[in-house]
């Protein structure tokens, strides 16, 4: 399969996932919702597995190892949606969604790590040769919404919750003096770090950029 379907079907699942979060969060849209995140997992599912063929076929690495390893992911996974979905009340799926969200972001901060360290893998360089700078920039994007994304989806769990006592799962939005300006040498930081990596493929910048934009949210 060529990498430019395989994007392109990537992209696909990603806006199925998008309109299965916009369904899921009125109780009429919610079956077209679960309908589009069935139809995007599922695009997911079978790319990746064409993908792991496809890296497999003629490289000497072991196929079968792949297949399972991808396997046991989705049984692990599925096993544990399938408790948390089935013990979850309907007075907390915002709550539930948020959590949900949270793991989408960090799962792609792990992809993107995944990467960098091993580009060969993905199809983007060989072992010698650096990642394309096109790559760098979509993984630097990629990295600090990812990370963004699952820091904010936390605190709106805990927010959504109302169990917890930590300060920034509080009702009350967390302010102190010069927030603003905190901020935004935090965000000039991480375009940094992140030009950084673009231009050199190094890894501490790269983690350096990670850990910004983590906390950039708080």
């Amino acid at each position: 399969m060529d990498l430019n379907v395989v994007t392109l079907l990537y992209l696909v699942a990603s806006v199925c996932f998008i309109q299965a979060l916009k369904g899921l969060s009125n109780p009429k849209t919610a079956r077209i919702g679960n309908t589009f995140g069935m139809a995007g997992m599922s695009i997911a599912i079978v790319t990746t597995l064409a993908l792991v063929v496809k890296q497999t076929s003629g490289s000497g690495l072991d196929l079968r190892s792949g297949i399972v390893l991808l396997v046991a992911a989705l049984i692990v996974g599925g096993a544990i949606g399938a408790y948390v979905a089935a013990r979850v009340e309907m007075t907390k799926m915002p709550e539930l969604v948020a959590a949900m969200h949270s793991l989408i972001g960090l799962a792609a901060v792990c992809i993107a790590y995944g990467v960098v360290a091993e580009p060969a893998a993905f199809g983007l360089a060989t072992v010698a040769e650096s990642i394309p700078y096109g790559n760098r920039a979509e993984l630097f994007v990629g990295t600090f919404v990812g990370a963004i994304t699952f820091s904010g989806s936390v605190i709106a769990f805990g927010k959504l919750s109302g169990k917890y006592r930590f300060r920034l799962f509080q009702g009350a939005p967390v302010v102190y003096a010069g927030q603003h300006l905190i901020n935004l040498a935090l965000a000039i930081a991480m375009i940094f770090f992140g030009v950084e990596f673009f231009l050199t493929q190094s890894w501490l910048p790269f983690v350096v950029m990670t850990v910004i934009a983590l906390f950039w949210v708080y």
